[in-house]
């Protein structure tokens, strides 16, 4: 993915807490936030980076017919929060936003000259040994093992 160059910061941040939340094999296996706050770190809240995402609009002046949802692009994690950093397209600026819908199968081309979402392939997904309920990567057909 592309990403212009203001938002590389962005892309570094989410990076690391990624980074912070997967097994290391320095730590045996455990995550660097295991090892730091003594318990499993959940995985439920990870989303696409990059991927279009609608953001609810909280302002006192909105209306019933206006528009409630901002069309943006997902980039980070707001630290000690449970809320998202989106990029909102329309206005220039980044939100810090917890009512977020996201388009995972979307991811904004930057290239475009209007600059339009496309779609991409389904989001890969990572399984995280002893945790329950996280996401998981099933084999294809291709990549199964040949049985004996």
């Amino acid at each position: 993915m592309q990403v212009l160059g203001k938002f590389w910061g962005e892309a570094i941040k989410t990076v690391v807490y990624i980074l912070n939340r997967s097994p290391t094999r320095s730590l045996e296996g455990r995550t660097p936030f295991e090892a730091w706050y003594g318990k499993k770190p959940s995985v439920r809240h990870l989303r696409t980076f990059g991927c279009v995402a609608y953001a609810k609009r909280v302002v006192p002046s909105i209306t019933k017919l206006a528009d409630k949802s901002v069309l943006g692009v997902f980039f980070d994690y707001e630290p000690g929060t449970k809320a998202y950093r989106v990029y909102d397209l329309v206005g220039k600026k980044l939100m810090v936003t917890r009512d977020v819908i996201f388009d995972e199968k979307k991811a904004w081309n930057w290239a475009a000259d209007g600059a339009t979402p496309i779609e991409t392939a389904a989001p890969l997904t990572v399984h995280f040994p002893g945790t329950v309920g996280g996401p998981t990567i099933a084999p294809s057909d291709a990549q199964a093992p040949e049985s004996v």
